[in-house]
């Protein structure tokens, strides 16, 4: 579970559709990390948003979880990648 900002649980029931923001330097790299780390699951990538300078941007992920260890999972290994500089 987790709470929001007026500390109420919510209830997340699986499966379910999930969003994934990353932010790094390199968008060809950055896709490389995601197929790495989602191997054969189904989702999608699209580009959001990048700084005003060019230097960072956002790939927002879309794809559908079956569990909240796999969320952990994901979330761990985006984490750790050193391409990766921040997980949303």
């Amino acid at each position: 579970m987790i709470s929001n900002l007026n500390n109420q649980k919510i209830e997340i029931t699986y499966p379910c559709e999930w969003e994934i923001k990353i932010i790094g330097s390199d968008e060809k790299i950055m896709r490389n990390v995601t197929d790495c780390i989602l191997e054969e699951r189904s989702y999608t990538v699209l580009r959001s948003n990048a700084s005003r300078t060019g230097k960072y941007l956002t790939l927002k992920i879309k794809l559908v979880l079956q569990s909240a260890e796999e969320k952990q999972d994901i979330y761990a290994k985006f984490t750790s990648d050193k391409e990766i500089k921040f997980v949303l």
